[in-house]
């Protein structure tokens, strides 16, 4: 399972017929899962995601976690 992720000021997703969805500022985060993969590995992955140094500090560094 891997995750890449992208912050974006606005995004899209559409397949060849119709927009599915799109959001504002914020992330977008493209999902490969393979056959072997399962909740533990999703849970794990979740995690990592969710604790990710990713948001602007005080000094202008990605140095601040998005969930404490």
């Amino acid at each position: 399972m891997r995750a890449l992720i992208q912050r974006v000021h606005s995004a899209t997703a559409s397949d060849s017929n119709s927009q599915l969805v799109s959001i504002g500022a914020g992330l977008a985060i493209f999902l490969g899962v393979g056959k072997g993969d399962n909740k533990e590995d999703a849970k794990h992955l979740a995690t990592q995601i969710a604790h990710i140094r990713i948001f602007d500090g005080p000094g202008g560094k990605f140095d601040r976690v998005a969930f404490p």
